[in-house]
């Protein structure tokens, strides 16, 4: 069989046809599936970076689109979990505020301590009832300045570890000044 030149460039323009008609189809459908992932990748990035306000557009309607459509719902859902975070801080804060508030102005000693002794906070009361002019003096203070009997501490201290809560026990205390005085204690 003889073939002409032309029947040869078709033969061979045929296959070349359907190859890049191919090429252009994978490329599409490639396209149509990397560009939105990608989007979905980008947002993700996005919202790991703080931004609860990204927003991925859907235009299709397809496997891809429903991932795109609970990524939305994910980042709606989150941000409203966040805004109930910063409420719920911002209410902690004013109420943290007003106990501060009423421990600072009860005429009543208020102090928490280490069962070694060393003192960890205080109202302005207890600095009064102490003789102390400032804070800090009064957190530096040791055990040895503050009670007069060491030993009446620690037996108060093994009661308070077996009963867990004693009320209105009477210590005798120290001021900063030496004077002696008696204390109610409840822990």
């Amino acid at each position: 069989v003889a073939l002409d030149g032309r029947t040869i460039n078709n033969a061979l323009a045929f296959p070349g046809l359907i190859l890049a008609v191919v090429f252009v189809l994978g490329y599409l459908v490639v396209r149509s599936i990397a560009v939105p992932i990608n989007n979905i990748r980008e947002a993700a990035l996005r919202v790991a970076q703080g931004d609860l306000d990204t927003h991925i557009v859907v235009t299709a309607k397809d496997e891809i689109a429903d991932c795109a459509i609970a990524f939305n719902r994910m980042a709606e859902s989150l941000k409203s979990a966040e805004i109930r975070v910063r409420e719920s801080h911002l209410e902690i804060e004013r109420r943290e505020e007003q106990y501060r508030t009423l421990v600072d102005n009860v005429d009543v000693g208020i102090c928490r301590s280490t069962p070694d002794g060393r003192m960890l906070q205080a109202n302005p009361a207890m600095l009064s009832i102490f003789g102390y002019a400032s804070m800090a003096e009064f957190l530096n203070a040791k055990s040895e300045q503050l009670y007069l009997d060491q030993d009446q501490r620690r037996s108060y201290l093994a009661e308070v570890q077996k009963a867990g809560l004693v009320r209105d026990s009477l210590l005798r205390c120290r001021k900063r000044d030496g004077t002696a005085i008696n204390v109610s204690i409840t822990s």
